[in-house]
């Protein structure tokens, strides 16, 4: 659909070291459909506030996140404060860019500008941490993964790509212990032990064939939760063949639920992140907000 004024959001820190080429095809592409833009470069998190709400009084019809899951998430959190009717729409340029994948972008920038133009709006849910009074879109988690976030720096990020959290989850895995969790939710409760708890509002990102791909609906108005047995080094290795050669193999037996509210009790305190960024450490409580925000998705 045409849009007649533009803003979009800038993370002059965030994905590989191509910002200058990616800008110039961003500026490039807006120019060429006679479209009124503006590109903000995001320094600090605090400018994203006055920048949503600008958008919401202005006449801009279309937010644009350029950057990683985070970036997305920080602009959508703002957008669900306000209540804002304006679209989001997310370029690929982050480091494993989990967002654009489920939202069925292409992982190129410029063909993913293209399906964002003619693609369509729609209401998707939101996950809220309460404790942390944030919310997330892809999904937030606790223990392993959590960890495997924090121990990857921006700065190798941005040097060695998506291999940088390969590395970082070869070191969790070898050093992770598994651990007693009791977790709650709106229909029941019970006691797991566990490396790693995901809670996710979207698994567009998975494989096909993955058995949460299909089930896992961004507008279903509830959560999706998934307690990852204990692994081991063996699982590792074939955790990285399926990622060489694309074969499905799923060693932790996962466990699956659906639940409009969690909350992670383990017995001593784990790391937390939500889409991508390291928020704090447990106990942690998730929420669903159902149609909390406008998304532009790939046509169809």
């Amino acid at each position: 659909m045409p849009y007649r004024k533009v803003l979009v959001v800038w993370n002059t820190v965030s994905g590989p070291d191509t910002q200058d080429e990616d800008r110039e095809a961003v500026r490039r592409f807006l120019e060429g459909k006679g479209t009124d833009f503006e590109i903000r470069d995001w320094t600090a998190p605090e400018q994203i506030p006055g920048w949503v709400e600008e958008a919401e009084r202005g006449d801009v019809d279309l937010l644009v996140s350029a950057g990683g899951d985070g970036t997305a998430a920080a602009i959508a959190d703002c957008l669900i404060r306000l209540g804002s009717r304006v679209p989001l729409a997310v370029l690929p340029l982050g480091t494993s860019n989990l967002l654009a994948l489920s939202l069925g972008l292409p992982p190129s920038l410029e063909d993913a500008l293209e399906v964002e133009w003619s693609g369509t709006v729609v209401r998707l849910d939101a996950g809220y941490v309460a404790e942390m009074d944030r919310h997330f879109l892809v999904g937030a988690s606790v223990g392993a993964h959590a960890e495997l976030v924090r121990k990857t720096s921006r700065e190798r990020k941005r040097e060695m790509g998506f291999l940088a959290y390969l590395l970082s989850g070869i070191r969790t895995v070898l050093s992770f212990r598994p651990r007693k969790v009791r977790i709650e939710t709106d229909r029941r409760s019970w006691r797991w032990k566990t490396d790693s708890i995901e809670v996710l509002n979207t698994a567009g990102f998975l494989p096909a064939d993955h058995a949460l791909a299909p089930r896992v609906d961004p507008a279903d108005g509830v959560l999706d939760l998934m307690a990852l047995r204990t692994g081991t080094v063996l699982d590792l290795a074939g955790l990285l063949l399926y990622a060489l050669v694309g074969k499905r193999f799923d060693p932790w037996h996962t466990e699956h639920r659906q639940a409009r509210r969690v909350t992670v009790r383990p017995r001593r305190a784990l790391e937390v992140q939500m889409d991508g960024e390291p928020v704090g450490r447990t106990p942690v409580t998730v929420e669903v907000r159902k149609s909390a925000l406008s998304v532009v998705v790939a046509p169809g």
